[in-house]
């Protein structure tokens, strides 16, 4: 996430930081793509699989934090949740896929700063 955080950003349960905007990459694809579709799928612990939450990784030491995901409209992104991306075109070209990320305040144990890393798996599909 890039960036240096503050505990008193997350004084209550639900907090979240400011969204950090990414783009998943999807480059020199083939012609004649007429669907394509992507999930991401948590690698660690899964907090709230409909809000998109996954839970730091064990090499972490700070607490009471995890990840929320996003599309690039703030919305949460359903773990485990098949998408469908329109934002392609059939020619060939290459394209991003627009996501967020924010760091989330969670509902149980202690706050305390630290290293705060979590991964996910993206699954893409195309027809």
């Amino acid at each position: 996430m890039g960036d240096d955080y503050y505990l008193d950003e997350f004084t209550n349960i639900g907090d979240t930081s400011q969204a950090v905007k990414f783009n998943i990459g999807l480059n020199q694809c083939q012609t004649g793509i007429q669907k394509v579709t992507y999930s991401l799928n948590a690698t660690s612990q899964v907090i709230d699989q409909q809000q998109g939450i996954v839970a730091l990784n064990a090499s972490s030491t700070a607490k009471g934090i995890g990840l929320k995901l996003m599309n690039d409209s703030g919305q949460p992104i359903a773990l485990g949740t098949t998408y469908p991306f329109n934002g392609f075109n059939s020619t060939g070209t290459s394209f991003n896929i627009p996501l967020s990320a924010a760091y989330y305040r969670l509902a149980n144990g202690e706050l305390k700063a630290g290293t705060a890393n979590a991964s996910v798996t993206f699954v893409m599909s195309y027809l």
